[in-house]
């Protein structure tokens, strides 16, 4: 019996530790945008295809004000009727989770009667899909905010798992809606699913999913079947982590179309309303939800902020990814690595650089040019400094108590002073005759801008 008690002890200890630990990192400090590989001297990260879609490049390269378009992704177009202000999915810099942009959806919905298109009233979305592979599992993860701008009860429906890009229940495997009340507060939020066609099993939540006017970050895991399982998991932006949804569930296989539909809509007493979606930090993976995270704890349960990460290279010995920093300010965090049934392994210690942070530019004059003096912060530093945005140049300015000398003014003839720091003394005012009188003799003196009178 002891022998037997011996054996089971080791084979779990050899169990739990199948999967590895990260052993060693390329660099400690990281940037974003950096490329790190993580090690695991052991061989015990697995395999990963990395088919992955993120639309994080995409989204800070995209022209402000322009719609949002990428090869594989379709997106409505803007509703051109004049009872109807909703827009296109755009680019747009009015918030970000990460970067500078994100992906706007404007619903402006009211009594108006828009074309439909993919098989809903435009007036009341404003969405956009990618077109998958069918019979595989899923990771999605992305950044959402949202606002209900003029405050009516209605409900978002977030996103839909499809086989067809049409928005309609028939052809959807599963799709997640809020309700919202008149004053903000969420009134119910479900999980449906709607296979075989005609079946709806609801799991509802009464508390809330995504508070308004919060970046949180979005997670489902599917794996298509009958039954097949979903997991939808909910980092609300105050630093709670919820798993809302871990439920078997029949999945459509066929299901190859992720939809953002963005949907606005259901209103109480035709109580029209519009409101605003920002998405952003979009990244889908087919095959497997195994991946890298960088979190803010050593423990992956005690986690409350997490960024996924893009990986470019995934063996058994080691992965190679491009960091994205996120939200995370400089300090410490931790790299983890996730295997496929979702068990993480210990924190790695890193530390973000202060690449979040900007270049202040000392301007004692305030005349919007620089004497030279710089520094690297993430807030301002007091008065005086300035960042880039603020100046009107960088040439350093020769003499940074007079707001009056500076590289942007005009030289001034005949004082002695290098006006526009330019290192020369009233250059290009021409040559002047002056006629001076000296004890009653006359002599006359030629000068290049310099007047010299002579007593």
């Amino acid at each position: 019996m002891k022998k037997i008690a011996v054996i089971i002890f080791f084979i779990c200890i050899l169990s739990h530790q199948s999967f590895g630990a990260i052993t060693g990192i390329s660099d400690s400090a990281l940037s974003d945008g950096q490329s790190i590989t993580i090690t695991d001297t052991g061989d015990g990260f697995g395999s990963n295809a990395l088919a992955i879609e993120a639309l994080h490049d995409n989204i800070e390269a995209g022209e402000v004000g322009t719609a949002f378009a990428k090869s594989g992704w379709y997106a409505d177009p803007d509703c051109n009727e004049s009872t109807c202000g909703t827009t296109a999915p755009k680019y747009s810099n009015t918030m970000s989770h990460s970067g500078s942009k994100s992906i706007a959806s404007i619903v402006r919905d009211n009594a108006g009667d828009c074309p439909d298109y993919y098989g809903i009233d435009h007036c009341m979305e404003s969405g956009f899909s990618f077109h998958g592979t069918a019979s595989v599992s899923s990771y999605v993860t992305y950044w959402v905010h949202f606002t209900d701008n003029t405050g009516a009860q209605g409900q978002w429906k977030l996103w839909r798992k499809s086989t067809s890009i049409n928005y309609s229940d028939v052809y959807t495997t599963a799709m997640s809606s809020q309700w919202y009340q008149a004053d903000g507060s969420q009134l119910q939020s479900y999980l449906a699913t709607l296979y075989p066609a005609g079946s709806n099993p609801l799991t509802s939540y009464t508390t809330q999913l995504i508070p308004q006017d919060t970046w949180c970050r979005v997670e489902h895991i599917i794996t298509p079947g009958d039954p097949g399982h979903i997991v939808y998991r909910i980092y609300q932006g105050d630093g709670v982590v919820k798993d809302f949804f871990d439920v078997d569930r029949s999945i459509d296989p066929a299901a190859d179309y992720y939809v953002f539909q963005n949907y606005w809509g259901n209103h109480v007493d035709e109580q029209w309303s519009d409101i605003a979606v920002y998405t952003d930090d979009i990244f889908i993976q087919e095959g497997s939800q195994a991946r890298v995270e960088i979190i803010d704890t050593p423990n992956w349960a005690d986690r409350t902020h997490a960024e996924i990460q893009y990986p470019t290279v995934w063996t058994s010995g080691s992965i190679s990814f491009t960091v994205n920093q996120g939200s995370f300010s400089s300090g410490s965090a931790y790299v983890v690595v996730v295997d496929e049934s979702g068990t993480a392994t210990s924190g790695y210690p890193v530390a973000f650089s202060t690449s979040g942070a900007v270049t202040w530019y000392l301007d004692s004059d305030g005349d919007g040019w620089p004497e030279g003096t710089t520094q690297q912060a993430e807030s301002d530093p007091g008065a005086s400094w300035y960042e880039l945005s603020e100046l009107l140049g960088t040439t350093p300015d020769c003499n940074d108590s007079n707001s009056a000398i500076n590289p942007g003014v005009s030289e001034l003839c005949g004082n002695l002073i290098d006006d526009n720091c330019n290192g020369q003394i009233d250059e290009g005012c021409g040559m002047t005759v002056i006629t001076v009188s000296n004890s009653g003799t006359v002599r006359t003196i030629q000068t290049t801008g310099v007047v010299q009178v002579i007593h």
